[in-house]
């Protein structure tokens, strides 16, 4: 059998977009009109269930931005995964706000989403601008106290298998610390290839 001794569940760079790059996405996302956030998979009924999934969405067409996470993905596929990758899908702005979360889930599943081998997100928001709103995955960190969680450095990417179970926390307001608005805002896409054998 074939082993891949360079596999990790996680990997992350800071500085995948510039902060301007960041709050020009965010202004995009505000001057359009967004939906909410369905449910994807083995759902037939209830796609929309805020109790599992709160959070707003706008898909963004922008060919540049789209090159460059193909080759993100292509350099972490090829350095890290292995995995049989052909096409990227839409790529998605999203929007949290209080008490907006995502319980805990994968991006892979039946139907369409069962081609989804690999998941992007890039952090757009001031990570100081909101408490909770975490991404956190379905492995423990380096103390094995806790669950991994994803950096909030803005503009930061995270990459990682589409089959590793997270989620988003409750996004709270802290109305003591006065820079806070209380949203996080992100991106997200996916690489896709024929289904898992």
């Amino acid at each position: 059998m074939i082993t891949n001794d360079k596999f990790q569940f996680v990997i992350h760079r800071d500085n995948f977009l510039s902060e301007s790059q960041c709050i020009k996405l965010i202004k995009y996302f505000e001057s359009k009109e967004s939906k909410d956030s369905e449910l994807a998979g083995t759902y037939d009924k209830n796609l929309l269930n805020k109790e599992v999934r709160n959070t707003r969405e706008l898909v963004i067409d922008d060919e540049k931005l789209t090159n460059k996470l193909k080759m993100v993905f292509e350099l972490a596929n090829v350095s890290t995964y292995n995995y049989d990758i052909k096409e990227m899908e839409e790529v998605k702005l999203l929007k949290y706000t209080q008490g907006g979360r995502y319980k805990w889930h994968t991006d892979c599943g039946a139907k369409e989403i069962s081609t989804r081998k690999l998941t992007a997100i890039v952090q757009l928001s001031d990570g100081n601008s909101y408490e909770g709103g975490n991404l956190e995955f379905g492995i423990t960190n380096e103390t094995g106290e806790s669950n991994y969680t994803a950096t909030r450095t803005r503009g930061s990417i995270i990459i990682f298998p589409a089959f590793l179970s997270h989620r988003i926390t409750p996004i709270k307001i802290d109305y003591s610390k006065i820079n806070q608005h209380g949203t996080r805002y992100s991106l997200i896409t996916w690489m896709n290839g024929d289904t898992w054998k």
